[in-house]
């Protein structure tokens, strides 16, 4: 009986172990495709060809909470609850409206991009702008702000752009491209806007 017992324990060990190691293994995951994107956007000069490919088999965690840390940050500012809430919930929105729009007229006009792909890679250019966010905080002059968040919006811009334009017919280039460039122009704005009332 005390065989019975040990190999049920053992078995048990065996059962946390394994839990344990695909629990591990999925944050390695994560933590190296966080890596992984983290160095396209950081070093946007950089050839990214391959990004597209490399977001087929990403999860969709990391721009999410990309998004809502954006959407946290400007809402922070605010210094009524009640707005403060509206306007995450009008950030949150406009950042994944605004990725969706962009990628349909992408692939509208051509482009061998999926949409989970194309979203990954908008939500990615937004770290540049979370970035100009948190500069901006205790930034109180209108035109600093403005000097501080263009840099951010052309890293971002810059950062995506290649991408999305290599996968994109090469007569229609700039047509992929110029909603891309709006998007983030919104994002940036509206970085602009909210930072002035902290």
């Amino acid at each position: 009986m005390s065989t019975a017992a040990n190999n049920g324990s053992e078995k048990d060990e065996l059962v946390i172990r394994d839990e344990s190691s695909v629990l591990s293994a999925q944050a390695g995951g994560l933590t190296s495709a966080f890596k992984e994107q983290w160095m396209v956007i950081s070093h946007p000069f950089t050839n990214n060809k391959g990004l597209l490919n490399s977001l087929s088999n990403r999860g969709i965690l990391v721009p999410v909470l990309l998004s809502l840390v954006f959407s946290g940050l400007l809402a922070s500012g605010v210094t009524q609850p009640s707005e403060r809430v509206n306007t995450f919930l009008l950030v949150t929105l406009s950042v994944w409206i605004g990725e969706a729009l962009v990628i349909a007229s992408a692939i509208f006009i051509g482009a061998s991009v999926a949409s989970i792909q194309g979203v990954r890679l908008l939500s990615y250019g937004l770290l540049p702008l979370i970035f100009a966010v948190c500069l901006c905080v205790n930034v109180t002059g209108p035109w600093l702000r403005a000097l501080l968040v263009t840099p951010c919006f052309m890293w971002s811009s810059y950062a995506t752009v290649p991408a999305i334009a290599t996968a994109s017919p090469s007569t229609r280039r700039s047509l992929v491209t110029y909603p891309i460039f709006f998007y983030y122009m919104c994002l940036s704005w509206m970085i602009l806007v909210a930072t002035s009332s902290i």
